[in-house]
C-alpha cells in the first residue's frame, strides 16, 4: 500500500454500522388480536438467511461504497517486471548533420536512430511515461511525459533533420531539469557523443546510442574551397575516414555550366589537396565529388567570386597614420573627406571606413574606427584593459588572425546593440560584426595607437580580409550557416522566392523582413525577385563541426544495467478499479432506495 495512512477512514464504516444499529426502534403495543402477526413471524423465521438481508440491504451496499473508497485511497499495488529501467524516459535524438550518413543499404544514421527509439517505445510498460526532445542548434521538448504509443510515435516519425551543430551541452542541461524524479532513465540516440560530456552533466542513468560504430565508415569530403582575388585560380582540401588510396572524380562547375571533370588519386593522409589554374571569370564555383561513399553532404562546396576590381574606399575623419599606408596597398581609388556631407555622390562599387563621431548611418558597407565618442554604435567612455583579448572560434575573417599576443591599452565601451562580438577582454567589446540599415558593418572597438597591433604580420592581413567581406559580389548574399538568423541585404525592394538546388521554391521573403532565416540543408539557394527576375545567390555551408563524421563508441553512464539486459520491477496500481466498483455501486444503491426495496 502506498498511502496506508487513509486505512485510518475505517471509522465511517464503524460510524455507519453504528448508524444502522442506532437507528430508531419499533415500541411494543397491545392490539385486540395478534393472530395475523404471529402467522407474519413463523413466516419470516422459515425464510432463507439471504432473504432476511433483503431487509439491509441499502446497509451493505453503502458499507461496500465505503470500502471500496478507502481501499482506493490506501493505493493498492503489486510488483510487475519490466525490460526498461525508470518510470520516466527521456529520449534525445541528435539532428545534426552527421546524422545524415548512411549505415547500409542507403539507411542513415538518422532513420536508424528513429528505428531503435520506436523499438524502444514497444518495450515500455504501460505505466512509463516517455519525454522525447531533439537537439540542434538550440534543443527543442516535442512531448512531455507522455505514454501514449500512438502520440509518441508520430513524434518520433515526424522530426527531421537540421543539419545544424547539435549544442549536448544546453541539451543536457535541460535534460538534468527533467529529471527531477528518482526513477528518471535518459536514452541519447547520436553518433559522436562524447562520454565525458554526460559524465559532467547529468545525474540519471544514462543510455548514449552512438549510431554506426559498428559498421565500416568510408568518407571522403571537401573541407575548403576557395577562389583567389584574381578568380583564376583554386584551392581545394579534402579530408577522408576509413578510405584507402584510390582515385576520386570530380566536376567543378561556374555559373551552372561545367567547366571541367577530372580526377584525382586521394592518398592514405586525413588531408588532401587539389590545385586548379586558369579559370575563367564566374559568380558562382562549385566543386562536386563523384564518389559513392557513406556521407554525401560533404561532397559538394560553394565558393563565390570577388569583384575582380579593387572597391573605392571612402575614409571619413582623421585616419590613423597606420592603417593610411595600408589602404594604399589594398585599393587603388581611395577618397579622403572630414565629413560624410563633404562627399556629394557615392561610387556604386565602394565601401566607407569611419573614424568620424558623426551620427549617421551611411548607405553603405562601413568599418567604424573607434576615435572618439559617438557614431551610430554609440561608442560612450574609455575602459582600461587589464586581461589579453580573446577571439570567438569559427570566424572566417579572423582565421589568419591571433589576438592572443596583442596588448592593448584601453577600448571604447558601447551601449547594448545588435553587433555580434568576434574579440573581447574584460567583457568589452574589441571588434564585432553585424548589420545597420541592412548594410553589412564592422567595427574596432579601440584606437590603434593605443596598442601594438600594427607590429604584428596579422595586422594587413585582417584589413585585407575586412575589406575584402565588406566589398562583396552584388550577386552573392553571402554564406549561412545551416538555420541561422540574420538581416539580409536584398539588392533591391519586393517579394523574392527562395529555390533550392531542385528548382523548388522552399520560401518567399520580402524586403519587410529584418531577419533572414537560412535554409536547414547546406547547399546553393536562389533568390529570384519576383517581379524583375533578378537573381541572387547564398550558399548554405556544412559546419566544420560536421564535416568529420566517424562515429563513436554507444556506453552507458549511472547506476543501472543496460536496457537490453535483465528486467527491472515497477510498482502496478490498481485503485481505479475501486473506484469504478465504487461508482457501479452507488448507481444500484441509488435504484434500491427508488424502488423502496
Amino acid at each position: 500500500m502506498l498511502a496506508p495512512y487513509f486505512g485510518a477512514m475505517s471509522i465511517f464504516l464503524v460510524g455507519l454500522v453504528a448508524l444502522y444499529m442506532f437507528r430508531k426502534q419499533y415500541e411494543e403495543r397491545y392490539v385486540a388480536s395478534h393472530l395475523f402477526w404471529r402467522e407474519a413471524l413463523k413466516e419470516y423465521q422459515a425464510s432463507k438467511w439471504w432473504h432476511k438481508l433483503q431487509k439491509h440491504l441499502l446497509f451493505f451496499l453503502q458499507f461496500m461504497i465505503l470500502l471500496s473508497l478507502i481501499i482506493a485511497l490506501i493505493r493498492p499495488f503489486f510488483y510487475s517486471e519490466q525490460s526498461l529501467q525508470g518510470q520516466h524516459l527521456i529520449m534525445v535524438l541528435d539532428t545534426s548533420a552527421s546524422m545524415e550518413a548512411e549505415v547500409e543499404d542507403g539507411i542513415t544514421r538518422f532513420e536508424e536512430a528513429q528505428k531503435q527509439m520506436l523499438q524502444l517505445l514497444e518495450e515500455k510498460s504501460n505505466t512509463q511515461r516517455v519525454s522525447i526532445m531533439t537537439v540542434g542548434e538550440n534543443p527543442q521538448l516535442l512531448v512531455s511525459q507522455e505514454n501514449d504509443y500512438s502520440i509518441l510515435e508520430k513524434e518520433i516519425l515526424d522530426v527531421e533533420i537540421l543539419y545544424s551543430e547539435a549544442n549536448f551541452e544546453r541539451a543536457l542541461s535541460l535534460v538534468e531539469a527533467l529529471s527531477v524524479e528518482e526513477e528518471t532513465t535518459v536514452h541519447i540516440y547520436s553518433d559522436q557523443l562524447q562520454q565525458e560530456i554526460v559524465e559532467q552533466s547529468l545525474s540519471s542513468v544514462t543510455n548514449v546510442y552512438n549510431i554506426g560504430n559498428e559498421q565500416p565508415f568510408m568518407n571522403v569530403g571537401i573541407s575548403s574551397f576557395v577562389i583567389n582575388h584574381e578568380q583564376s585560380h583554386a584551392f581545394i582540401q579534402l579530408n577522408q575516414e576509413g578510405m584507402e588510396e584510390q582515385q576520386v572524380d570530380y566536376q567543378l562547375t561556374i555559373d551552372g555550366e561545367v567547366f571541367l571533370e577530372d580526377s584525382f588519386v586521394l592518398d592514405n593522409e586525413p588531408h588532401s589537396f587539389i590545385y586548379l589554374e586558369d579559370l575563367p571569370a564566374g559568380d558562382t564555383y562549385q566543386i562536386e565529388l563523384i564518389e559513392n561513399d557513406d556521407y554525401k553532404l560533404d561532397n559538394i562546396a560553394t565558393s563565390f567570386s570577388q569583384p575582380s576590381e579593387s572597391p573605392v574606399i571612402y575614409v571619413i575623419g582623421e585616419s590613423s597614420p597606420f592603417l593610411s599606408l595600408l589602404l594604399e596597398q589594398i585599393s587603388e581609388e581611395i577618397i579622403f573627406a572630414n565629413t560624410y556631407s563633404d562627399i556629394t555622390e557615392w561610387e556604386d562599387h565602394s565601401i566607407i571606413i569611419s573614424f568620424s563621431d558623426e551620427n549617421f548611418i551611411p548607405e553603405k558597407p562601413t568599418l567604424f574606427m573607434a576615435q572618439d565618442a559617438g557614431t551610430p554604435l554609440q561608442f560612450n567612455e574609455k575602459v582600461p584593459l587589464t586581461e589579453r583579448p580573446v577571439q570567438f572560434d569559427g570566424e572566417s575573417l579572423l582565421q589568419f588572425t591571433d589576438f592572443s599576443q596583442v596588448f592593448i591599452l584601453e577600448a571604447w565601451n558601447v551601449e547594448e546593440n545588435s553587433l555580434d562580438v568576434l574579440v573581447q577582454a574584460n567583457d568589452i567589446p574589441l571588434i564585432s560584426k553585424g548589420y545597420i540599415e541592412n548594410q553589412p558593418v564592422l567595427a574596432v572597438h579601440f584606437e590603434l595607437e593605443q596598442s601594438d597591433w600594427p607590429l604584428h604580420s596579422d595586422f594587413p592581413i585582417f584589413f585585407y580580409q575586412a575589406v575584402e567581406e565588406l566589398s562583396g559580389n552584388e550577386r552573392s548574399l553571402g554564406y549561412f550557416a545551416p538555420l541561422e538568423q540574420r538581416p539580409l541585404p536584398l539588392p533591391e525592394k519586393g517579394l523574392y522566392q527562395v529555390i533550392d538546388e531542385d528548382n523548388q521554391i522552399i520560401d518567399e521573403i520580402g524586403d519587410d523582413e529584418s531577419i533572414f532565416v537560412a535554409p536547414s540543408k547546406p547547399g546553393l539557394y536562389r533568390l529570384r525577385h519576383m517581379e524583375t527576375n533578378e537573381i541572387s545567390y547564398l550558399s548554405v555551408y556544412l559546419p566544420e563541426s560536421e564535416q568529420f563524421v566517424k562515429a563513436f563508441e554507444s556506453f552507458m553512464v549511472g547506476n543501472g544495467e543496460a536496457p537490453q539486459e535483465g528486467h527491472f520491477t515497477y510498482k502496478n496500481e490498481f485503485w481505479k478499479i475501486f473506484v469504478l466498483l465504487a461508482f457501479l455501486v452507488l448507481l444500484v444503491e441509488w435504484e434500491v432506495f427508488r424502488r423502496e426495496l
